[in-house]
């Protein structure tokens, strides 16, 4: 009981403590709900998302080619002269029938039996059979619950059959059509050999049917697969069929399917047990009996990407977390400072550092309990933000990520309740160890540097960060445990992110040390110009650098990550967009494949075409047709202003593309080249500065100028040794016989859209021109540009009812959303996004708290000041210089930290694989639009700062000042 009256006493210690401090504590438990909600809504991310990729892998597509989610299929056949057992085919089916849904742990949606004996020979019911004389070869088989699911066309449903005489069966109502077999008619089934063979049946044709719903998650096998199985009820099978003996069954199916909507990646492990000790039951019931269809696999493939997804994203969320802990470090510094008097007073009236600390942790404990409860809470808004993701503080809404909360999410939060635990305790533990004098000393000696200064943990930092940016530029990527590939994706390998996050810390932490010097360099030169006020702030910032060191390094370090993760995020999305449209060459791409005049296989037909970007793979083999006369044009197209009139395409330009061979003098190159309309394609494509040296008007202007013109890849000019107004042939074979066309060069090119430097040589030229000298149009591709929302379908739609020959071989929104909606790249954005909004709340609150008890801490100093006879405004003055001093360089220092580092470490992040794994170039850009919104944020905070110091000022009376300062 004792124990009991004294946890209740330093609970309310705790109370009364917490309520003297309310701010701070408000603040300290704001950093504790920030690291629980973003710590949380990892695991919560990767689950739902998992969740997503599941239900998308195994989602029945649109022609029911594929089975319901959670399917699963046992099945034992009796291959290669094999037997199935009828008492284990018995003790299975009832095995199945019973308790093997509720083993695998899931409610039943479905489920089917299916026995068939092997092929048989269907005959007439009279005469001796003889060697290929049989109607066909069926099946006699049943399927359980399958009325249901089935339409007679003709006759009825076969009834059970008595112990002799025919069985009554009904067939697929294909069969009927294509034998001509009738209700009523009567026939046997023969297994091959003679009638002294043991499976023998006469049967009756009872009812003709077909699928009500081929696509209903009852059909265990496609429906047409039943089209030569005698279906009979289940008796039927079991009297008539199974009692000739075992070799009459020749496969048993066993077909369930579950309901596994709730099933989350933190069950698939338990669920995999269940699978395997199912078959493992069943199998010993029926050996050889395999499990021939089930999610397993895919459930095996989401639960390592989803564990992989949540260990990329923690170690993502690293930088994040330690400006949390940092800040809360700082809050809980600012406690203890302003409670160290008290604590040094009761260190000398015997109470022992263990109690001190066990207070402090007490209070961590009643603080950490609650904001545990509340950022669990906040996780789901959180992790469901992060599944609405497209970019850097760019959110589209989306209801396929449910969020729901698992016990690993409660866990995480329980871990980081106890990290920040400490991360609040540690300013404590020094202070616990003063008594009333060694803190008068300590406070003498506030002037000395800070431990991590002394150690020059700044410079030492930059030793690795330094080794990790020499290791990215020999290698252009870091990858994980040696590992290529996969590792090398910016949104997969952390080391990524994490190498210019130390780099930004330790930068930041070299700019604190030298922040000082800077002040008093300032202070030099502001010593000689009138007015007090400045001089005051410039020399306090010097001598007192401990004072604003957490406040400024907060904002410098949220301030560079913000500007990195922005710029980063800006970069990769911009070439995402580059990427897929110099793919594509437009927004989409249509190979039009005219209409031949010629007949199939003759000269420039249809042949002729599949070398057209994809015109179609129709180069087979035909009879030679006669040739059309010289004039008649090989094909026929209606002009690419059709296009036009199909909704939502904007513009439309036509482009051909050929192998070509370019000779200069006696050497020859094989290459690309490509054949565009001038006027219409600046219209449609999309095109970058850099592609060329010149802009692009002026290089269509050049093929205007000269239609025999040709613009060339750089490096070909270069080795050839070329130039503007330079003459070179082009070897062109679309039609009949090869052709030398001679051009003269008028630009050249870096990069083209759809051409690689890296496949050799290209060239583009004017399309009529390319045409007039093959001799007249061949399959082309037709660029469109159309509205944002324009779906492939639309196009094609609006193709066939103009009746254009056309196909749409590529579309880049659909590649582009794609890519945006990969986990790894929504997840990163989605944790960047909200820890940066994080970030800004927590630095805010920073700056406010520490401009309020800085004021409080040099009241007596300040009241001083005033008594000399500093007036209100010099003093207002001098709080104004300061607070702009310091968050004016936490805002240069951060920017440029921010700026720098995105320059020298972005261009890394262009990890694409394949041949053309540089094209186009990765082009650096810089967010200032995100950035001018932090500054504007900062803004706010200056003036909230001050419009509460003044406040402060104002009601500062300078009795309180001198009488508290002849106190101390």
């Amino acid at each position: 009981m004792y124990w009991l009256l004294n946890l209740l006493g330093l609970l309310k210690v705790v109370g009364q403590r917490q309520r003297s401090y309310l701010g701070l504590v408000l603040a300290l438990a704001a950093g504790f709900i920030v690291a629980v909600a973003l710590v949380v809504s990892i695991p919560l991310y990767a689950d739902a998302v998992g969740y997503r990729i599941l239900r998308t892998e195994l989602q029945p597509e649109a022609d029911g080619s594929q089975r319901p989610p959670f399917a699963y299929m046992f099945s034992r056949s009796a291959a290669n002269n094999d037997v199935i057992p009828l008492d284990g085919y018995r003790r299975a089916d009832s095995y199945f029938s019973r308790s093997a849904a509720q083993d695998l742990g899931l409610p039943t949606q479905v489920m089917v039996r299916y026995a068939t004996s092997d092929k048989l020979r269907l005959l007439p019911v009279q005469g001796k059979p003889k060697e290929g004389e049989e109607l066909t070869w069926v099946n006699v088989g049943f399927a359980s619950g399958i009325d249901p699911k089935i339409e007679i066309t003709d006759g009825a449903a076969p009834r059970p059959a008595a112990a002799d005489g025919s069985v009554e069966v009904m067939i697929n109502e294909h069969m009927a059509e294509q034998l001509g077999l009738q209700v009523g008619e009567e026939y046997r089934v023969l297994e091959k050999g003679s009638d002294a063979n043991p499976v023998k049946l006469p049967i009756r044709i009872a009812g003709v049917w077909r699928a009500r719903d081929p696509g209903d998650p009852y059909w265990f096998i496609r429906p047409e697969s039943l089209e030569d199985v005698l279906l009979m009820p289940e008796q039927s099978f079991t009297a008539r069929v199974l009692n000739q003996g075992p070799r009459a069954l020749y496969q048993a199916i066993w077909y369930l399917v579950l309901d596994g909507k709730d099933v989350r990646s933190r069950h698939v492990l338990a669920l995999d047990a269940r699978i395997t000790a199912t078959l493992r039951y069943a199998d010993a019931l029926l050996p050889d009996t395999q499990l021939r269809i089930s999610p397993r696999e895919a459930l095996e493939r989401q639960y390592t990407q989803v564990r992989l997804l949540t260990l990329s994203l923690v170690i993502f969320s690293i930088p994040i977390l330690g400006l949390i802990a940092y800040f809360i470090i700082m809050v809980a510094g600012m406690v203890v400072q302003r409670q160290q008097n008290e604590i040094a007073v009761l260190r000398s009236r015997g109470v022992s550092r263990s109690e001190v600390l066990g207070i402090y942790l007490l209070e961590g404990v009643v603080l950490g309990a609650a904001s545990l409860v509340i950022g669990v809470f906040l996780a789901q808004y959180v992790a469901q933000l992060m599944g609405w993701t497209r970019s850097f503080l760019l959110w589209t809404p989306r209801a396929d990520t449910p969020v729901e909360l698992s016990p690993e999410s409660i866990r995480a939060g329980l871990w980081v309740i106890g990290l920040t635990l400490v991360a609040s305790v540690l300013p404590a533990l020094g202070a616990a160890g003063h008594t009333i004098i060694s803190y008068k000393q300590e406070r003498a000696r506030s002037i000395r540097r800070p431990l991590w200064q002394r150690a020059y943990l700044d410079v030492l930092l930059l030793i690795p960060a330094y080794y990790g940016y020499q290791q990215l530029k020999e290698r252009g990527t870091i990858s994980i445990l040696g590992q290529g590939g996969a590792a090398s994706d910016p949104f997969s390998n952390p080391l990524l992110i994490l190498t210019p996050a130390l780099c930004l810390l330790a930068l930041g932490l070299l700019c604190v040390r030298i922040f000082p010097l800077l002040m008093g360099m300032a202070g030099y030169i502001v010593n000689r110009l009138p007015g007090v006020s400045g001089l005051l702030a410039l020399r306090y910032l010097t001598r007192t650098p401990r004072a604003y060191t957490g406040p400024v390094l907060l904002l410098i370090l949220t301030l560079s990550l913000a500007t990195f993760t922005a710029s980063m995020a800006k970069t990769l999305d911009s070439h995402l967009n580059d990427q897929v449209l110099y793919d594509v060459g437009a927004e989409m791409r249509v190979v039009d494949l005219g209409q031949s005049t010629e007949a199939p296989g003759g000269p420039g037909g249809a042949g002729a075409a599949s070398g057209q970007g994809g015109a179609g793979a129709q180069g087979q083999s035909a009879p030679e047709a006669p040739k059309p006369s010289d004039d008649q044009p090989k094909f026929l197209f209606l002009p690419v202003s059709e296009y036009l009139k199909i909704p939502g395409v904007t513009a439309a330009t036509r482009v051909t593309r050929s192998p070509t061979e370019a000779q200069v003098g006696d050497d020859r190159q094989n290459g690309t080249v490509l054949g565009i309309d001038r006027l219409d394609f600046p219209g449609v494509t999309h095109w970058r500065n850099d592609y060329a040296p010149q802009p692009l008007g002026a290089l269509m202007n050049g093929l205007g100028a000269n239609s025999n013109g040709v613009l060339v890849s750089r490096q070909y000019l270069r080795a050839q040794g070329l130039g503007v107004g330079s003459k070179l042939n082009l070897q062109l074979h679309d039609v009949d016989t090869a052709k030398a066309v001679p051009f003269v060069v008028v630009g050249e090119l870096n990069y083209f859209p759809t051409l690689y430097p890296e496949d050799g040589p290209f060239f583009v030229v004017n399309a009529d021109y390319l045409f007039e000298a093959e001799g007249g149009l061949f399959p082309y591709e037709v660029w469109l540009d159309v509205k944002p929302g324009t779906t492939k379908q639309a196009i094609e739609l609006g193709m066939t009812k103009l009746e254009l020959r056309s196909i749409v071989s590529d579309e880049a929104p659909k590649t582009i959303v794609t890519a945006q909606d990969r986990p790894e790249r929504q997840g990163l954005y989605g944790l960047l996004s909200v820890g940066f909004l994080a970030s800004a709340l927590l630095t805010g609150l920073g700056f406010l708290f520490y401009s309020v008890i800085s004021f409080q801490r040099r009241f007596i100093e300040l009241g001083m000041l005033r008594a000399i006879g500093l007036s209100i405004r010099q003093m207002a003055l001098l709080l104004l210089f300061e607070q702009v001093l310091i968050i004016g360089m936490g805002i240069l220092a951060g920017t440029a930290l921010g700026v720098g580092v995105s320059r020298y470490f972005i261009p890394f992040l262009q990890v694409r694989g394949g041949e053309h794994a540089q094209t186009p170039p990765f082009v650096v850009l810089i967010a200032w639009d995100q950035i001018q919104v932090i500054y504007l944020i900062f803004a706010v905070l200056l003036g909230l700062a001050l419009s509460i110091v003044a406040a402060l000022l104002l009601r500062m009376k300078i009795f309180q000042a001198v009488k508290l300062g002849e106190a101390a």
